[in-house]
């Protein structure tokens, strides 16, 4: 599925379930302590819960943590580019059709590692188009985002030539170069891969982060989407209708203190995986430490033992205050 497919069918499902969606509004500030949000245009909106699902770039993470202390940054010195290529291309094309035929025709998916360098394939828009991800160390594309501030260089959009693109695979396998040679010069696009450090905490009082707001990660660990869908359902589980409003910080916690773990663990294998540090058992451990896991079942089971829990303080409280 390509990610606008994916944004489309979170939008509908919002808007199916009573959702009030307002899209193209510029967040200006956020005011964790008087849960407030300013928009653009001088309205402040006020709410129960503010959730910052608001990308690397984030504007509430400021209000949750020192920004001075916890920013992105290139932790593995890697610029990426992307493009994308039809399915139908690549299956006619005599040197790249063995490899779609052997996945069975609706799947491809390959990669390519040349020292610090890799080439990924794989298919999107419902196994019509392939995406093809390029990733190299900084330097060798650096001139192409000469002069452009932060946030362009991670916004997607910047392209890179078709000239540089190719040269830095110049010495790759044929096979890697013609998946270079058959995409759209002027359709790629460059950005700096930046990660995160685990940040002390991830809300307060009712503000709370998810996604690359909190933990973003490499696209190493093919994880960066997952991760995020995982935190809305764990806070789904842990926030349904009948939260009271005075819940809402002590439920924020625990969403923390349970999702920190697993995000640590992409987080290291992100940056591993790069680094080519790991044997063929640890990725295939890796892999399925992804796919098994069950956030709904896992953030119930997760709740019910933290209420269990508090209910048992409280009983032993109530005896100790009564003198049992």
């Amino acid at each position: 599925m390509h990610q606008t497919q994916a944004h489309q069918q979170l939008w509908d499902a919002a808007i199916n379930s009573g959702a009030q969606l307002n899209a193209g509004v510029k967040v200006e500030a956020v005011n964790a302590t008087k849960s407030t949000v300013a928009i653009e245009g001088g309205e402040n909106v006020s709410a129960d819960l503010i959730i910052g699902a608001d990308g690397i770039r984030s504007v509430v993470r400021p209000q949750v943590v020192d920004s001075s202390s916890y920013f992105p940054r290139c932790s593995t010195g890697h610029n990426a580019f992307r493009y994308m290529i039809p399915t139908q291309k690549v299956a006619e094309d005599e040197l790249l059709s063995s490899l779609y035929k052997k996945t069975g025709n609706n799947f491809f998916s390959w990669t390519a590692i040349n020292g610090n360098r890799r080439v990924l394939a794989y298919p999107v828009d419902f196994g019509k188009q392939i995406n093809v991800l390029c990733t190299h160390p900084q330097h060798m594309s650096d001139n192409e985002a000469a002069g452009q501030d932060e946030g362009t260089l991670i916004d997607y959009n910047q392209k890179v030539s078709y000239g540089t693109a190719t040269s830095i695979y110049n010495d790759y396998e044929p096979r890697a170069k013609r998946l270079l040679e058959l995409g759209d010069p002027n359709g790629f696009r460059i950005w700096k891969l930046e990660d995160m450090d685990e940040i002390p905490r991830w809300s307060v009082n009712n503000t709370v982060l998810l996604g690359d707001a909190c933990h973003a990660v490499l696209s190493f660990g093919f994880s960066g989407a997952s991760m995020a869908i995982e935190d809305a359902l764990t806070l789904v589980t842990f926030l349904p209708s009948d939260v009271e409003k005075e819940q809402l910080p002590d439920r924020l916690r625990l969403y923390e203190e349970i999702r920190k773990p697993r995000i640590g663990r992409v987080r290291d294998m992100s940056r591993s995986i790069e680094s080519r540090h790991n044997d063929a058992q640890t990725t295939r451990d890796y892999f399925l430490f992804l796919f098994k896991h069950d956030p709904i079942a896992y953030a119930k089971e997760e709740l019910a033992r933290h209420e269990a829990g508090r209910h048992e303080v409280g009983r032993h409280e109530v005896g100790r205050l009564r003198g049992e």
